[in-house]
């Protein structure tokens, strides 16, 4: 558990992010509180997971649908994805159909990993996003 101080804009930029830092390369799932306790009583309406490798990622989901229900929010479940750098992007078409194919397959992820890991919720309200990057 990490927390953040939400620096944001330049500063943010230029002071870089250990938080962020953390949750990119650690083997474990990690949680980033962010905000002031007296800004988080109540304001929760999601909880977000991220889903990178799918062998890996059902116990993150797990917990985070454990959290979404004890706080009685919704939980979305995010996969990046990017498009191949050695094709030939600068054709729209050909560009075009790389990208719907990886983000074919990071759907196909998130539906798999959602239903393995979901079975001891099938009520919970999940949202799931995939997005380039």
């Amino acid at each position: 558990v990490t927390g953040s101080r939400g620096r944001g804009g330049v500063t943010g930029m230029l002071l870089g992010s250990v938080s962020l830092t953390v949750a990119a390369r650690a083997a474990c799932p990690v949680i980033v509180v962010r905000g002031e306790e007296r800004n988080r009583q109540g304001a929760l309406d999601q909880v977000v997971v991220g889903v990178a490798d799918p062998t890996r990622s059902s116990a993150a989901v797990r917990f985070a649908l454990r959290e979404a229900a004890a706080r009685g929010c919704a939980l979305e479940a995010v996969r990046a994805w990017r498009r191949p750098a050695h094709q030939h992007a600068d054709h729209p078409l050909i560009a075009d159909e790389a990208g719907a194919v990886r983000e074919e397959h990071a759907s196909a992820v998130l539906t798999d990993v959602l239903r393995d890991a979901g079975r001891d919720h099938p009520n919970a309200d999940v949202r799931r996003r995939t997005v380039e990057g």
